[in-house]
């Protein structure tokens, strides 16, 4: 069992304020705002032991900031570019890792929320029974203008049982741009905390997940949703590790192995900038690959590794709901991309789009089994 962590901070509103203030107003304060705004409790969660591994960066806006890129020796096996080079990948154990982080969250956010300003993702494309749900609903609106897309600041909403589901590709050009990415949402019968929970406990995977053969949690840089810790580069609020998931797919002889960096937070309306009425939680996870050096690293041959490229679970509460005991509902969205070099991309496409629903479906089940129960 990994030991959770027992910081508690609750940072106050007044010190967000501040924060946010002085980043737009006088930029070049940024290095001293934790000395200026954390309060004298603050306590470094961060492990201590090191992590010896590496997250591909090169479709995140790095800051000119970062001084400690340390590359790895030689390139993973399961890289799908040969452009790719060893500068496209960042050393977690790094005092930069904060920039990292973040840069990570704001593509977590592009993909997963609706709106026009999105450039990552352009304009997702409805599969044909979310076009059917939403080109049925716009028609009933008072203001119809038969929109299916996501092309307007309209928030597509999934309404009772039903699970949306969209499909795009980066727009950037890079590293897994010709690798499809699914988005889907659903609505859960939970609060977003307990889902939260849920999703972070490594234990409890085989309860949503049908293919899954386990998930480990193998190295825990900081745990706990309220623990936070400084570094000359920044803050890294939320839980942090890295995780090595095997499951069993179709066509598949093998086990799949995804080892990835999964991390989570409340969302900040000031620190993302986003409107204050998304509220929630962002869960994400991308692959990560060790240090030739590290034991742990060697390759198993009895597994097929695959590529978390991006996953992002962001977990909202509905119209003013608050976290307490009548709170029984959580809009959730997810955003996969995933490469797996054994699985046709005609197939890997299939899976995905059926993954994605199956995914919220079996989530659902879960706790409309619960609702019964306590009936």
């Amino acid at each position: 069992m990994v030991p959770q962590s027992k910081c508690k901070f609750i940072p106050m509103k007044f010190d967000l304020v501040l924060m946010d203030i002085l980043n737009k107003q006088m930029p070049f304060f940024h290095p001293l705002l934790v000395s200026i705004t954390a309060p004298q409790t603050i306590h470094n969660s961060f492990s201590k032991a090191k992590s010896n591994s590496f997250i591909r960066v090169n479709d995140l806006d790095k800051s000119s900031t970062i001084k400690n890129f340390k590359t790895p020796k030689t390139l993973p096996e399961i890289t799908v570019d040969s452009n790719l080079s060893t500068f496209d990948f960042f050393h977690l154990d790094s005092v930069d890792t904060p920039l990292i982080i973040e840069s990570l969250v704001r593509l977590s956010l592009s993909c997963s929320l609706d709106g026009s300003d999105n450039h990552v993702i352009g304009e997702w494309k409805p599969m044909e029974e979310t076009k059917k749900i939403l080109s049925k609903r716009s028609k009933n609106h008072p203001n119809n203008n038969n929109n299916t897309n996501m092309k307007d600041n309209d928030w597509m909403e999934a309404h009772g049982k039903e699970i949306l589901v969209w499909s795009n590709k980066f727009t950037h050009k890079q590293y897994g741009s010709d690798l499809p990415v699914v988005k889907a949402r659903g609505i859960v019968q939970t609060s977003p905390r307990k889902l939260l929970e849920l999703l972070l406990d490594s234990s409890r995977v085989k309860e949503y997940n049908k293919m899954s053969l386990g998930r480990t949690d193998s190295f825990v840089f900081q745990a706990g949703l309220e623990s936070q810790s400084i570094f000359d580069g920044g803050v890294i609020l939320g839980e942090m590790k890295i995780i090595r998931s095997l499951s069993k797919a179709p066509f598949v002889k093998h086990p799949i192995e995804l080892i990835s960096l999964l991390y989570a937070r409340e969302l900040n309306h000031l620190k993302d900038d986003i409107p204050r009425e998304i509220r929630g939680f962002i869960v994400i996870t991308r692959a990560v690959m060790e240090d030739e050096d590290t034991k742990n690293g060697k390759k198993n041959e009895k597994t097929s590794r695959s590529e978390m490229l991006l996953g992002v679970n962001l977990i909202r509460y509905i119209d003013d709901d608050v976290e307490d005991e009548n709170c029984c509902r959580a809009e959730f969205t997810t955003v996969t991309q995933m490469f797996s070099p054994l699985i046709p991309m005609m197939v890997a496409k299939r899976i995905g789009l059926s993954s994605a629903a199956n995914f919220i479906r079996d989530i659902q089940a879960i706790y409309a089994q619960a609702t019964k129960r306590n009936r």
